[in-house]
């Protein structure tokens, strides 16, 4: 399973694959806990005041809010490398729900060790930053796209989104790649009925551009598909040929990585 110092300087933007990681970091085990979340279960509920950063190492996980009617709007879509708890770093209680969408595999890094990062301004307390705020970027795009685009459009910007930030980690590619959702989790996530969802996907399908079925997404025109909704990826900052081929300059940071193979700062 990947380390979680690896999955945090691969998300970071650190530049690193993650296969490349493996033997930079070895640390961080020895603070961190690991532990499997099964589909459908809880990783952090409402209320509840988390005791650590939980970075996610593999399978897909979403954080969601529920109304008072008991309609849900899913905000997140997590996949490998992204982080939530940071509410333990306030000790503040939790406003939505984390939930497993696959099984889920995840480290918590305790809080306190985060706390002590970020005072000594250590490295992995500044990468967990640029972590959270890459998310920060990914919620605004998330609310112009729910707000503002018609339903063809906002469909179709998700689906660039998963599809490059996919490509980034390794995960997928520009033309395929996992999304296990539901079309009732997909209107969820986009503020549409079932109904809506499914007419939109089979104009997408009519049109070329796309098929999801059955947890997998398939475009055969990722270009045209950017084009229709006017997907512009630099809010994630990693869709650049460096960040894809891993060719970003890494040399502080593989110093950084032997340093931390010894000593976590």
């Amino acid at each position: 399973m990947a380390t979680p110092s690896r999955i945090i300087l691969h998300a970071s933007g650190a530049g690193y694959a993650l296969d490349d990681c493996e033997q930079r970091i070895s640390g961080m085990g020895s603070v961190a806990a690991s532990h499997s979340v099964r589909i459908g279960e809880q990783l952090l509920r409402v209320g509840e005041s988390p005791t650590g950063i939980e970075v996610i190492v593999s399978g897909f996980g979403c954080r969601y809010s529920l109304l008072p009617n008991g309609q849900r709007q899913i905000t997140a879509l997590l996949l490998p490398g992204d982080a939530v708890g940071f509410e333990s770093l306030m000790q503040w209680a939790c406003t939505d729900t984390v939930c497993a969408l696959t099984t889920l595999q995840s480290v918590q890094i305790p809080a306190n060790k985060v706390v002590g990062w970020i005072e000594r301004r250590c490295e992995l307390g500044r990468m967990l930053w640029q972590i959270r705020e890459r998310q920060a970027a990914i919620y605004r795009e998330w609310m112009i796209n729910v707000a503002v685009r018609p339903a063809l459009e906002r469909i179709a910007h998700f689906f660039c989104e998963v599809m490059t930030r996919s490509q980034a980690l390794g995960i997928g590619t520009m033309q395929r790649c996992s999304l296990p959702m539901t079309q009732v989790e997909l209107g969820d996530l986009v503020a549409l009925t079932p109904v809506h969802v499914n007419r939109i996907l089979k104009q997408l399908n009519r049109a070329d551009l796309v098929t999801f079925k059955r947890g997998l997404l398939e475009t055969a025109d990722y270009t045209s598909l950017c084009r229709l909704c006017g997907f512009d990826s630099r809010y994630l900052d990693i869709m650049t040929e460096e960040a894809a081929g891993g060719g970003l300059q890494t040399g502080p940071l593989s110093a950084l990585c032997e340093r931390y193979q010894v000593n976590l700062c």
